[in-house]
């Protein structure tokens, strides 16, 4: 954050990301400015104010870890069902501005609100959902919004890690690939580089750009923060950016999957426990 102007998204600090080569990270951050800068700020000193002192002052071991997500999975399954309608296609002039909102998830929260984000622009999806995320483990209700979507005839699709820097992540993921494939969701991996990027476009409307991975630690165990917008035309950059991107993924088909090596498989069902960790 400077003055009236923050950015926000999956970019690191750090000397490994400094590069701008061919094979440098595939990452994503937006700049806003006005009210939504002050609410990052906001967001900033309540993180800087909560540090250190979250329900958990450490990793609990992958055990305790393994049930503690089995509990919260069956308890989101178990919550009403708030997630009808989350954006209105009625949109205000385009002098006006987009519609921005910040939305936080800490360790501090019972609930996460950017899974809750997540869910409601997924339900509310009535075209095409175009995902981009690096890790991507996501919690059963997550999955199954998802799933429902492509039944009621969504066009759901999903850019993910293909080379990555962490590959146990990956083979938990190739996983859930099976469930996803056999219900119409397209999955595609990313090829070029080890993908970071997290963002979310429903029905060339609604985008989502954050630090937040789909998995487990990045809706409950960590602190995280997107940008929600909606506005058409920002929406409609973040669609090309997604087909852009397209051009160096691989699609990975159902008989694909199925025939995965042996090796694989071993390798899903042992780290399946540890889903958690990630």
């Amino acid at each position: 954050m400077m003055d009236r102007i923050a950015f926000l998204g999956g970019l690191n600090l750090a000397k490994d990301y400094d590069g701008d080569g061919i094979n440098g990270w595939r990452d994503t951050a937006i700049m806003v400015e006005g009210p939504a800068a002050l609410a990052a700020e906001q967001i900033f000193e309540e993180s800087w104010l909560q540090g250190g002192i979250g329900f958990m002052g450490k990793d609990l071991p992958l055990a305790g870890l393994y049930h503690l997500k089995r509990a919260i999975d069956e308890m989101l399954m178990q919550l009403p069902d708030r997630t009808g309608t989350f954006y209105q296609m009625n949109l205000p002039d385009a002098n006006r501005g987009a519609r921005v909102r910040i939305v936080f998830s800490s360790p501090n929260q019972l609930t996460s609100p950017v899974l809750e984000m997540y869910l409601l622009a997924i339900n509310s999806a009535q075209r095409l959902i175009c995902i981009t995320n690096g890790y991507f483990i996501p919690p059963l209700i997550l999955r199954r919004a998802l799933i429902d979507a492509a039944k009621r005839g969504v066009r759901v699709r999903l850019i993910l890690q293909g080379p990555t820097d962490v590959p146990t992540a990956r083979a938990i993921i190739l996983g859930y690939y099976g469930t996803l494939l056999k219900n119409g969701v397209e999955i595609y991996e990313w090829t070029r580089s080890v993908l970071h990027a997290k963002t979310m476009v429903v029905d060339g409307v609604w985008v989502t750009v954050g630090s937040t991975n789909l998995d487990f630690r990045g809706f409950f165990l960590n602190y995280e923060a997107n940008v929600a917008v909606v506005d058409p035309e920002f929406a409609a950059a973040m669609e090309r950016q997604f087909e852009k991107d397209l051009e160096y993924c691989r699609r990975v088909t159902l008989e694909e999957w199925k025939n995965r090596p042996l090796k694989q498989k071993v390798m899903e069902v042992l780290l399946k426990p540890f889903a958690g960790q990630f």
